[in-house]
């Protein structure tokens, strides 16, 4: 009966640090790799303690065998100890209950509970890695199940695919603006892109009637795009941008063109793929493509072209061209050249599935502003640029084009750009420098915030009006302090949704 107590209570001794160190795998994506690589220092320590006490009851009495076991405990509990908050997900309550189980069953195995208490430490990790693998082969069997059933939904509706370094978002909402009433069509939700958005976004959106699914596919390491075309393959395919997003995973530019092009490669001869011509990396691909293609772009020759831009605070206005038929004076509500882009790409997918193109005057008309990608609107009544969604280096170079087209005093509010790895440092510095003659104040946010400070300063911006915070609530809380209808924020990359609405 002692038995069954103390194995009963033994989960319980480290539930804190287990609580503490699913919130680091968390954070990791369940990846342990990653988990491993970040704490391997504090493992090793907590393992080394352990063995000593292990071997030091063999030598002291059963009372000090006890109170080192104890010790143990507490040490293992503060050391393990981090920062933040776990999310309380069904795949974590999962893995408690699966940890109090599992637990409970290996201290029920020890009769000798001083061996058990000696070697705490060893079990807590073996305990923490059983649980995690055991809720990752669930997770598995979940998951496939899952895949199958979003096979069969989508078995007769035709896929519209669309990757790229980035863009994707934008295009999937534009495309639905536009075939809308025309088919029957539905699309990801928000950003989920990757297996598991697909997956619940299938489960929950398609319907067996719909005639198109638009899916983003986003990808951050080399083989990533496989395990998506696994799941859902298109029958026409976007390809807006390669960049350097994400270039810390994918080491270099290579990989991802070699990644993003997969969702070309695996159309048939009859199936389009709908290609930028504009992007260096893509242009040099083209001709090594065995499925149709269709081209578009601004600046290279293409089937489908904009020319003739004008772009002001209320949109911007072309005149397209597609296969040398000229249609005049195009306006959308969207600002900026790069918006363009994505709507001849998105003109490109429509030729693809046979929507006509007569009135494509009244079709792009059908656009609606795009939330967080350079929406133009008031924020507790401050006159903001939200582009708060997320960034690259040519997203965020437009971004302060238009901020310089305004007559308003021009403020930007930015971190700069992320996941740059090594290169963090110089395109930051280079993007300060391009927006040094192009804005009236800075308010940075973050680490990025030295290195975006120096471009400006080096670009020949005054250094007192440069302005570091910490922080996005702190920066929004000095801009609510300034703020008139004399003034214009450009809120520039990744910043929280919470405080852009």
């Amino acid at each position: 009966m002692i038995n069954l107590v103390i194995s009963f209570i033994y989960p319980f001794l480290y539930f804190y640090s287990f609580i503490n160190q699913y919130k680091v795998i968390q954070y990791h994506h369940y990846e342990l790799e990653k988990y491993f690589k970040q704490k391997k220092f504090k493992i090793l320590f907590i393992l080394i303690l352990s063995a000593f006490v292990f071997l030091l009851s063999y030598v002291v009495s059963y009372f000090s065998k006890m109170m080192l076991s104890v010790l143990l405990v507490v040490l293992t509990n503060c050391f393990m100890s981090e920062k933040g908050i776990l999310k309380l997900t069904n795949r974590v309550k999962r893995c408690l209950s699966i940890y109090f189980l599992f637990s409970f069953f290996v201290a029920l195995l020890f009769k000798n509970k001083t061996i058990l208490f000696s070697l705490n430490s060893f079990v807590f990790f073996i305990c923490l890695f059983t649980t995690h693998l055991v809720s990752c082969f669930i997770e598995f069997l979940i998951m496939r199940s899952y895949i199958k059933d979003a096979k069969r939904i989508v078995k007769d509706v035709k896929i519209i695919g669309i990757t790229g370094s980035y863009g994707k978002t934008s295009c999937k909402n534009i495309i639905y603006d536009m075939i809308s009433g025309f088919v029957s069509v539905s699309k990801t939700p928000k950003s989920y892109n990757n297996q598991v958005g697909i997956v619940k976004s299938i489960r929950e959106c398609v319907s067996e009637d719909d005639d198109y699914f638009i899916c983003e596919y986003g990808v951050d390491k080399k083989g990533g795009m496989n395990k998506l075309l696994r799941i859902v393959k298109p029958n026409v395919s976007l390809i807006t941008e390669i960049g350097p997003q994400h270039i810390l995973t994918f080491k270099n530019i290579d990989n991802i063109k070699n990644e993003k092009l997969k969702i070309a490669k695996i159309l048939s001869k009859q199936e389009t793929c709908v290609v930028n011509n504009d992007n260096i990396y893509l242009r040099e691909e083209i001709k090594n493509l065995k499925c149709n293609v269709i081209t578009y772009g601004i600046k290279n020759k293409s089937d489908i072209m904009a020319k003739n831009i004008i772009v002001n605070t209320y949109g911007s206005s072309f005149d397209l061209f597609i296969n040398n038929r000229k249609f005049k004076n195009i306006k959308i509500c969207l600002l900026g050249e790069h918006n363009i882009l994505n709507v001849l790409g998105c003109i490109g997918v429509l030729k693809s599935i046979g929507i006509d193109l007569k009135k494509i005057d009244g079709l792009v008309m059908k656009i609606k502003p795009i939330e967080h990608r350079l929406e133009l609107k008031r924020i507790q009544g401050i006159k903001v640029i939200d582009d708060g969604f997320n960034s690259n280096e040519v997203g965020f170079k437009n971004a302060i084009d238009i901020l310089s087209m305004m007559q308003e005093e021009k403020f930007i509010i930015t971190p700069g750009i992320i996941e740059q790895g090594e290169n963090s440092e110089k395109v930051n510095y280079e993007l300060g420098k391009y927006m040094a003659k192009k804005i009236d104040f800075a308010i940075l946010v973050e680490k990025n915030a030295y290195s975006l400070k120096k471009g400006l300063i080096d670009g020949g911006f005054a250094e007192g009006r440069i302005l570091i915070k910490e922080d996005f609530l702190k920066a929004w809380e000095y801009v609510k302090s300034i703020a008139n209808d004399e003034k214009i924020f450009l809120i520039e990359n990744d910043l929280p949704s919470i405080y852009l609405r």
